[in-house]
């Protein structure tokens, strides 16, 4: 993740290129579950293609480092679904409201504007962080459903109640 940050760039898997890369747009909308979506723009160099202008934002903005899991689902140019885990494999939660961020691709002067929407205002970037923050991070443990939610026969891991009685658990 280090020299991700670094270079500014995240290169998209060759097997993923070789099935869906003809497909690919020049620009990618990158989608966390709380429903966030990041424009980034995809480079595309001698048949390798990666996320550039506005993945370092994305990275920065969801505080990314080494340790970090992404999983990306490709949900049909130009979007992609990204759930983001930290170092423990625990799914981190954006809980903020739900921002539109968008990347201005119209000159070079606009190039390093973002735009929020829903409400907020404009901002400029100027190589520190935006004046409207981030949505912040909250650790969220996967859990399976209840259990009126499973249908019979279903192999969920189903929870039994136990009780205490001195040092032994019994069912």
């Amino acid at each position: 993740m280090p020299q991700t940050l670094r270079e500014g760039k995240l290169w998209i898997p060759k097997k993923f290129i070789s099935e869906y890369g003809v497909d690919l747009s020049d620009m990618a909308f990158l989608t966390i579950p709380n429903g966030t979506k990041w424009r980034v723009k995809l480079r595309k160099r001698d048949g390798e293609v990666c996320f550039q202008n506005g993945w370092c934002e994305f990275a920065s903005c969801h505080a990314l480092t080494l340790g970090h899991l992404l999983v990306f689902r490709y949900e049909g140019n130009p979007e992609f679904s990204v759930l983001i885990f930290d170092a423990t494999a625990t799914e981190i939660d954006y809980l903020a409201a739900k921002l539109q961020v968008h990347r201005m691709e119209d000159n070079e002067s606009d190039d390093n504007s973002l735009e929020i929407m829903d409400g907020f205002m404009l901002s400029r970037k100027t190589g520190e962080k935006p004046p409207v923050p981030c949505p912040l991070p909250h650790k969220r443990a996967k859990t399976n459903p209840s259990s009126s939610e499973l249908e019979a026969g279903d192999t969920h891991f189903r929870p039994e109640l136990t009780t205490s009685k001195g040092s032994m658990l019994e069912k």
